[in-house]
This record gives structure tokens, C-alpha cells and sequence, in this order.
């Protein structure tokens, strides 16, 4: 997950959440062996690319302090003291450290035990303001587990990050990862204090607290929300919507950034099909490009060249199945353009079963067998013909031979009637030369 960076002065390190009278735990770079020099650094201090120092914790298949689930880093205050016990949310990047004040001298040790005390980072105070870190509180309210404490954390916010736009916004982020490190639910009072809340709508702000105080009834409305969005587009003849498609209506609908009417909107622009409305640049993207208003009238062409190549313009679509198609090629070009010559393929085999071949269209049929009966004919048949087509289905040249002869007389075609004469007078010339 990628969050934007903070660089703003974090007021809670200088004592809003932490009275004056809170006395520092002050830790000597002297009292262990191991604690690597305190940087000379006064322009800032990288965190995220410096190597931990100080104190030796390689399993990281167990806790690193008494106390304390994970492995936290310790980082040092050199201008007030005060120690932090530091947790980063995996998966993040850029990091963000969480820090917890380590409330009293005899708490310190508790975590250390039979250690030998230090740190592994030392920061000036105006060091800390500079890489925007924040307290949340003493260690006083880590839960207490054994476990990985961010097991399955970045799985649930990648999760939940469609569906938790708010979760970009760093300051929301932040209360999100230390209310799970401490092991419980948001407060409503968190979220109203920061900036997101007091900037999105009351839809948006009901489906926050939904998600913090009702997730279950928030993952059935999700489930409600794709059953909508399906519904809408089958209105529209499109009973296969891509998963991406839905998703991405679903989630944007029921987070409260788009309104019903917003939702409709987008869906008749994701089909091609007329609005007001602008098209959404997410479901462009996950729409493959295509979309917008108008686009629908660009394939109708395009559909109907496809029916009169697979079966024929005897069998030409009406105008429903036109506007079917159109939408679901402009929802998805290359799936619906697969999907509707699965379709004709079939039913190329259904009107001709003769021939055989799956892959031969109606124009790979018909083509030299026009140019047989034309000869014939005298005139090239048509393909909405009747009778031509009845020939078709014979698919053998003397019986074609023999209907294209019968039809031709029929219909007074003089090439037909000129043959017929000229085999009559043949017949006749040869039947009296037999009697002399």
C-alpha cells in the first residue's frame, strides 16, 4: 500500500496528548556495549533506509522485549529524553512509524529485562517534527499478544483500501494502524477530528463508521451493492459484466462517493450510451478505455458485418439484439466481440449442420455455391433467397444443379429457359435421326 508522506509538525509530540508533568525516561548511549554513536545528522534523520544499531534482535520469530508484541525499534529524544517503543505498519511505503512513550524508567526496564538498556536511533526534537512522527500515547496501550502484532494487516487493508478510499489520507491511515495495534476499534472522535471527515459527505462519513462499528453489515451491503449493479446492466442486456467492471461501481457506490443516480450515470457511459455526465477516468481504466457517450453507434456496423459473415444476411439481427451487442461491446470490446461470434458460430452450425467445420462461416459456404448457381442462373442469387437457401442445405452439386434448373424455369430466367431449349431441341434432333 502506498500512502502519501507526511511533513507537517506533529503537535502531539510537543505534549498534546502527553501532560508536562509526564517525567522522561532518560537511557545513556553509554549504558550498553552495542549502542552505535547518535547520528550528527541535524538536517533530518532517514528512517526509512538506516540500519537498526544498537541492540541485537535477529529472531524475528519472537518478540523482542518482555511486554511487548513484535519487534519494535527504540528511538531515543536527545533533547527531552523521552524513549519511544516505534512499530511500522508493513507494506507501507513510505514507512510510517507509530510511537509509543515508554511511560516511566521502571516500565523500560520491565521490556529490557535482563538487557542491558539503549536505543537503536537518537533524534534531536526537531528531527522528530521534520519526519512528521507520531505519538500515540504511551505503551501503556499496545495489546498484549505473543503473536505478530500486524498479522494479516496487509492483507485486510489491501483488502479493504477499494472500499476504504479514506484510507489514502495519511492522518486516517495512521489512527487506522494504531488502533490495531492496540488491539481495538477506532473511536468515532478519531476520525471526526481529522481532516478527511470534515472534507467528504455524509455518505461517505456513514459508511466509515459503518466499517468501524458494523463490519459484517457492511460486507452484506457490499454484497447488496454488486447485486444493483448487476441488475442495472442486465436492464441493458448485458448479463456478463467483467468482474473488475462491477467491483468497481460496487465499491465507489457503496462507500458513499457515488449516489444512485451517479452510479447510473456511470453505467450508461460505461455501455457507450448518452449522458450528461463525465466519464469516470478509475472505470475508463478498468473498462479498458472504452466507454463514453456515442461509443455504442461506432460497432452496430461492425456487429452486423459479423451476423451477415457467420450466418448470413438471411438471418439478419433485429434492432434489440443490435443494441445488446453495441452495449456489451462498449463495456468490453474484446470480450464481447469473442463472445458474440461464440454465439453465431453455433448457430451457423444449427442452420447449415451439413457442413461440419465449426471455423467455416456462412460466407465460406455460400461463396461457391453462388458462383455455381449463378452460372446457372445467369444472375447472381441472393443471399436472403429462399430458395437459394434451401440449396445451400443440400450441399451437393448434382442436387443443387437439378433445383437451380427448376427454379430457374420457374422464375423465367432466360439463361435457364435458353439451356432448356437447346437440351429439348438435342433430345428432338436425336430422336428423329433415330427413326430414318
Amino acid at each position: 500500500m502506498t500512502i502519501p508522506g507526511r511533513d507537517v509538525p506533529d503537535p502531539q509530540l510537543t505534549g498534546s496528548k502527553e501532560t508536562a508533568t509526564t517525567p522522561a525516561v532518560k537511557v545513556s548511549p553509554t549504558t550498553a556495549s552495542t549502542v552505535a554513536a547518535p547520528s550528527t545528522d541535524t538536517t533530518g534523520y532517514n528512517y526509512a533506509t538506516s540500519p537498526i544499531t544498537g541492540l541485537d534482535y535477529t529472531d524475528e520469530s519472537t518478540t523482542r522485549f518482555n511486554g511487548l508484541p513484535g519487534q519494535p525499534e527504540v528511538w531515543l529524544d536527545s533533547d527531552s529524553g523521552k524513549v519511544y517503543m516505534v512499530y511500522f505498519p508493513p507494506g507501507v511505503e513510505p514507512p510510517v512509524p507509530l510511537l509509543y512513550h515508554v511511560p516511566n524508567e521502571d516500565v523500560l526496564k520491565s521490556y529490557f529485562g535482563d538487557k542491558p538498556m539503549g536505543y537503536d536511533k537518537q533524534f534531536t526534537h526537531d528531527q522528530f517534527l521534520k519526519m512528521g512522527a507520531v505519538t500515540w500515547g504511551t505503551t501503556d496501550a499496545i495489546a498484549d499478544t505473543t503473536g505478530d502484532p500486524w498479522a494479516g494487516f496487509v492483507e485486510r487493508m489491501d483488502r479493504a483500501a477499494a472500499v476504504m478510499p479514506w484510507l489514502d489520507d495519511p492522518d486516517i491511515f495512521q489512527v487506522v494502524a494504531a488502533a490495531y495495534i492496540e488491539g481495538r476499534d477506532v473511536q468515532d472522535w478519531e476520525f471526526e477530528s481529522s481532516d478527511w471527515w470534515q472534507t467528504h459527505s455524509e455518505a461517505e462519513r456513514a459508511w466509515v463508521k459503518k466499517l468501524a462499528t458494523n463490519p459484517k453489515t457492511a460486507e452484506q451491503d457490499l454484497a447488496d451493492y454488486a447485486q444493483k449493479v448487476t441488475e442495472l446492466y442486465r436492464n441493458y442486456g448485458i448479463f456478463d459484466v467483467p468482474d473488475q467492471v462491477s467491483t468497481y461501481i460496487r465499491d465507489k457506490w457503496a462507500s458513499g462517493q457515488w449516489s444512485s443516480s451517479q452510479s447510473l450515470e456511470q453505467i450508461r457511459l460505461s455501455l457507450g450510451l448518452d449522458s450528461t455526465a463525465t466519464f469516470d477516468q478509475g472505470l475508463s481504466k478498468v473498462t479498458g478505455g472504452v466507454g463514453g457517450a456515442g461509443q455504442v453507434t461506432n460497432y452496430q456496423s461492425e456487429i452486423r458485418d459479423l451476423y451477415d459473415t457467420w450466418i448470413g444476411p438471411a438471418y439478419a439481427p433485429d434492432d434489440e439484439s443490435i443494441q445488446r451487442w453495441s452495449n456489451q461491446f462498449a463495456l468490453s470490446p474484446d470480450a464481447g466481440r469473442q463472445a458474440l461470434i461464440d454465439q453465431l458460430r453455433q448457430q451457423r452450425l444449427s442452420l447449415f449442420p451439413e457442413y461440419t467445420n465449426p471455423n467455416s462461416t456462412y460466407r465460406d459456404i455460400a461463396a461457391p455455391w453462388k458462383s455455381y448457381v449463378g452460372g446457372i442462373w445467369g444472375t447472381t442469387p441472393d443471399d436472403t433467397d429462399a430458395e437459394f437457401q434451401s440449396m445451400l442445405r443440400l450441399n451437393d452439386a448434382s442436387a443443387i444443379s437439378k433445383k437451380a434448373r427448376e427454379v430457374g424455369l420457374n422464375r423465367d430466367y432466360d439463361l435457364v429457359k435458353s439451356r432448356a431449349l437447346d437440351d429439348m431441341r438435342r433430345q428432338m434432333s436425336g430422336g428423329v435421326r433415330g427413326t430414318t
